[in-house]
């Protein structure tokens, strides 16, 4: 999904498990949860080592659409020629569906590439694609977290009187700040 922020995300990835989705899941059947930091950095390290990667680098997707897709730009489960290739291909769905573009797929075996383990079973687009998002927050009073991240603040927030204080759970890691000061990142 693109084009969503942090609350959307972390809402999403937990909806994957509630009742009657439409993939089937359940909470005793998976634990879909927005992906901690740590959790990032685990696959990362582990699709280096030899159950990965083994030192290979993970091809970039640098595959995106041409607007013809509202709100739709880049494709998952795609990767560029080779690792050095990072100029992005600009595309249809129906020329990857066909096969006419510039790019591999993750049902070719050079298309997944792209992924953690060189195999169709590992995680994709770890290199490239969409914005990655992670469950974590620094904990600094800044108006942005209520705006665009209140779901994981909800999720971190123990009110005890007139004083809130934020703690890490198993889905959210919160990084302590003192620091009160906006964050720009125009």
């Amino acid at each position: 999904m693109n084009y969503i922020n942090q609350n959307d995300a972390y809402n999403i990835s937990k909806a994957l498990t509630e009742n009657n989705n439409i993939y089937g899941l359940n909470s005793s059947n998976a634990d879909s949860h927005l992906m901690k930091n740590s959790e990032w950095g685990a696959v990362a390290y582990l699709s280096q080592s030899k159950y990965g990667l083994n030192g290979e680098n993970i091809y970039i997707n640098n595959v995106n659409l041409n607007g013809t897709t509202t709100s739709v730009y880049a494709v998952t489960g795609c990767s560029a020629k080779t690792t050095a290739d990072d100029e992005q291909v600009t595309t249809t769905i129906e020329e990857i569906n066909n096969r006419t573009a510039n790019v591999y797929t993750w049902t070719q075996k050079n298309g997944q590439k792209a992924s953690s383990t060189g195999t169709i079973y590992g995680i994709y687009d770890m290199s490239g694609g969409a914005w990655e998002r992670s469950a974590a927050l620094v904990a600094n009073g800044n108006d942005t977290l209520t705006k665009y991240g209140s779901s994981l603040i909800n999720a971190v927030a123990k009110t005890v009187g007139e004083t809130t204080t934020y703690e890490s759970t198993p889905y959210v890691t919160v990084y302590p700040s003192n620091d009160s000061g906006i964050t720009n990142y125009d």
